[in-house]
């Protein structure tokens, strides 16, 4: 690997606030990358060495042993480190497929990682590309949120006889996508457009059909194609989503994690993040054994499974759900919204295990223990997900509302055309909704828009025999969106 130049000048490192609400500045020198390579030689020698003598690749075994590639150490990295395992050796088994309740579902597991500045995020992309393009798949990272780079596009060249035309496909039609610095992805509005085309190519392989129509390229030539790529979206800590996009099915696609690190941690999070991809390559002997283990998980091809003890997955489905309902409605209504979503993934995780396991032939036994396995790696990242998600809702039903047409425009005209200005709240939002089957969270959010109306003073509301009655104020007789809501805007 080329000498580095310079060296101090590389590791001048800016932290973020520490305990003494202090950015002190770090500066690595020679020495201490010396004492570095001192230390993963010792490793090498004897955790790594000790390692080795075992023979079986239990999923956990094989987490233990090839963490040194990642390089982050600590309690706080544990079931991070898990979920990247999971994702990585997934991706090379993703095509045999599972059905469940009818539908045919591949072994992706997409993660939504939020992480601060400086707690191992370099660590876990340079393992995962190293990792994928040492195998000869592709690895993308897209620099931009243009819908061409996510698609891809038709090149028309012009030739004597017609018209050659090219496809050249977008990173989605990688092997592996890590999208660094997620946020605006995930709340611009602006880029709702490449959201949409990452949904569709998270959704199950074969059922996901990507295509770009071009006005200068004829239909046949159009670009279509079935991603089969997994995605990691990395970011800063989201404080403010938006919540249809979080209940509507961009984050559900996703296992949402966090990491909350020591201030040590921090410090050594940055150091590895630094020396690992420095001048010595002292990791190349483990690194030759991960790729051949992955190299063997991408033989297996249409394996199928026997699971004779699916019934736990649904067990505890059903124990997360009484807790959600005691948190509040929004979160119920993520997990109902997410239920399937979340079995799949678990039963993911169960097969990933029972893979690694697994000796010869096309049949695949999920044990007990790989299914409870399973589900307490699940929990792990469960609990701060839930408390995430609630956080984020209760931001957005605090915040003050701005007029919105299709949602305070379309109930008020209801309420004036429909109800001649009076109306039972429960007969307003069942039109509202125009004959859907109205769930517990569409009822509150129909709610919150009649609350905004009388914080505006645009509407009265009493309750009669257990209802309330809506009936339109003065002020609204004369409504004029421009003049009466101009300082709610």
């Amino acid at each position: 690997m080329k000498e580095k130049t310079n060296f101090e000048d590389n590791f001048q490192i800016d932290l973020d606030l520490n305990e003494n609400n202090e950015e002190p500045e770090i500066e690595y020198t020679r020495e201490d990358y010396n004492a570095w390579i001192a230390e993963q030689r010792k490793i090498m020698d004897e955790e790594f060495a000790e390692i080795e003598k075992v023979r079986t690749k239990t999923f956990d075994e094989i987490v233990k042993k090839y963490s040194i590639l990642i390089g982050l150490r600590g309690n706080s990295y544990t079931d991070i480190t898990k979920l990247i395992f999971y994702s990585v050796l997934a991706n090379q088994i993703k095509t045999n497929t599972f059905t469940m309740e009818s539908k045919n579902i591949d072994l992706r597991l997409n993660l939504l990682m939020q992480l601060k500045a400086g707690h191992g995020k370099k660590n876990y992309e340079y393992f995962i590309r190293r990792t994928i393009e040492g195998l000869g798949k592709l690895y993308y990272e897209p620099t931009s949120y243009h819908p061409e780079q996510f698609v891809g596009k038709v090149l028309v060249k012009e030739k004597k006889d017609g018209y050659e035309y090219q496809q050249v496909h977008g990173t989605l039609a990688g092997d592996y996508v890590v999208i660094d610095e997620a946020h605006a992805l995930l709340t611009m509005q602006k880029n709702e457009e490449c959201l949409k085309y990452l949904r569709t190519a998270l959704d199950p392989i074969g059922d996901n059909r990507i295509e770009k129509k071009q006005v200068n390229v004829p239909n046949e030539e159009m670009m279509v194609y079935y991603p089969n790529c997994t995605v990691i979206l990395l970011t800063q800590p989201i404080t403010n989503v938006n919540e249809e996009l979080l209940i509507r099915g961009s984050f559900r696609r996703f296992i949402i994690c966090f990491l909350q690190t020591t201030f040590e941690e921090r410090l050594q999070a940055r150091r590895e993040s630094k020396f690992l991809t420095l001048q010595q390559d002292i990791h190349n002997k483990v690194w030759i054994s991960w790729l051949d283990l992955n190299r063997q998980l991408m033989g297996y091809k249409n394996l199928k499974y026997i699971c004779p003890d699916f019934s736990k997955i649904d067990d505890y489905l059903d124990d997360i759900a009484k807790k959600s309902q005691s948190t509040n409605i929004e979160v119920l209504e993520f997990f109902n919204t997410s239920q399937f979503t979340i079995k799949q993934n678990i039963f993911k995780m169960a097969i990933v295990r029972a893979v690694l396991e697994h000796q010869t032939g096309d049949t695949v036994t999920i044990q007990s223990s790989h299914i409870n396995a399973a589900i307490k790696d699940w929990h792990a990242i469960w609990a701060p997900q839930v408390r995430w998600i609630a956080q984020q809702l209760e931001i957005q039903s605090n915040k003050p509302r701005n007029w919105n047409e299709e949602t305070h425009g379309v109930m008020i005209d209801i309420l004036k055309l429909k109800f001649n200005g009076k109306a039972f709240a429960i007969d307003l939002i069942n039109k509202f909704y125009a004959g859907k089957q109205v769930t517990q969270y569409m009822k509150t959010k129909a709610y919150r828009i009649l609350t905004d109306f009388v914080v505006w003073g645009l509407i009265m509301k009493e309750k009669k025999d257990s209802k309330y009655i809506i009936t339109l104020t003065e002020k609204e007789t004369t409504y004029n969106v421009s003049n009466i809501l101009s300082n709610i805007k």
